[in-house]
């Protein structure tokens, strides 16, 4: 998504904050919000302008998410024609496709109107306001922060990139591309762990598994999907055939990998950063 604007980025360095990133997506339930905002202060230190890195983080969920759904229909598909779906299951899904298309129709009218962004942004970088101030150690770093989040600027700048990603296209659908195989690899390492343990799975049952265990863990609202998503997805195993017991390991192990792990060094990741966001550390 950065290359989009011309600025390149070690993967290493991408690496370490992905996983920070992921623990405050997993920590604070607070819509991503927090993993944008802070993104754009980190990268602030490469001389990346807020604005960019903002849109780097959208236009990330926004892939995430759309081809997350065109899995949701492929899962549809194969359900409907090995006749293995319920009303409740299509009813559920169709929420679903609504809610995500609602919220795109409602944010692609927010940022053609000036007036409408300004207040968006001011009402989600409140409560970054908040997260931040602790960080601010003494007025040189707070005046800094406060610098780097004016809304007037934002506005201004955040208009004036997303103008220019007409420009870059064919990057776009390759980041799409991208991010599709982003949930194929959640499938196959599910596909992967039941022949670690002597099952066969179909690529086509671990898909929907995939999908609507992770479906049910939105829609529940419960943060991350704490317990549901675990026993939601185990529950969709046994439906292919899976005995309850290796349903429920398979499931943990999946979490485990894609979840759990990031938790711990995603914290460890998330302590340096915050550490590193004084610029103007106090003299001993």
């Amino acid at each position: 998504a950065f290359i989009f604007f011309g600025y390149r980025r070690g993967l290493g360095r991408l690496f370490k904050i992905s996983f920070y990133l992921n623990y405050l997506n997993q920590t604070v339930p607070m819509i991503g919000l927090p993993v944008i905002y802070f993104l754009m202060l980190d990268l602030k230190k490469d001389k990346i302008p807020p604005d960019k890195s903002i849109i780097a983080g959208l236009i990330y969920y926004v892939f995430i998410y759309f081809t997350f759904f065109l899995f949701v229909i492929y899962a549809l598909f194969r359900m409907f024609v090995s006749q293995q779906i319920t009303k409740i299951e299509v009813l559920g899904t169709i929420l679903s496709a609504i809610i995500v298309i609602f919220i795109i129709i409602i944010a692609s009218y927010i940022f053609r109107k000036p007036g409408a962004l300004k207040k968006a942004l001011t009402i989600s970088l409140w409560p970054i306001h908040k997260m931040i101030t602790p960080f601010s150690k003494n007025h040189e770093t707070h005046q800094s922060f406060e610098k780097f989040f004016n809304i007037d600027f934002l506005v201004k700048e955040l208009q004036s990139s997303f103008s220019q990603l007409k420009n870059v296209r064919f990057k776009l659908f390759l980041g799409l591309i991208y991010a599709f195989f982003i949930h194929i690899f959640d499938v196959l390492t599910i596909y992967f762990l039941f022949l670690a343990f002597n099952f066969h799975l179909s690529f086509s049952a671990a898909a929907i598994s995939f999908v609507f265990g992770t479906v049910i863990s939105h829609a529940s609202l419960v943060p991350a999907g704490l317990g549901i998503e675990e026993i939601s997805r185990g529950f969709i195993f046994t439906r292919f055939g899976v005995p309850l017991g290796l349903a429920a390991l398979v499931s943990l192990v999946f979490r485990g990998l894609t979840f759990y792990l990031n938790i711990p060094i995603g914290t460890l990741a998330f302590r340096d950063m915050v550490k590193s966001l004084d610029e103007h550390p106090k003299e001993n």
